[in-house]
């Protein structure tokens, strides 16, 4: 647990970019892993905030073309 900081998280999100992930996958898997860090932080399973300084990918809705 203690190999995950913010670096990690943004080169993962980097890969799912280079790998050709649609840009709404992408974001549900940031929320999710998001999630589930936040939830480890809170547990005292890391000092910092893992996502802290990771910008999150912004989808829109077709709605909201």
């Amino acid at each position: 647990m203690d190999t995950f900081d913010h670096k990690v998280v943004g080169d993962f999100i980097l890969a799912l970019e280079r790998n050709g992930v649609r840009l709404a996958a992408q974001a549900n898997a940031f929320d999710r892993l998001k999630a589930i860090l936040l939830d480890a932080n809170r547990l005292g399973l890391f000092e910092d905030d893992p996502v802290s300084g990771v910008k999150s990918p912004q989808y829109a809705t077709p709605s909201a073309w």
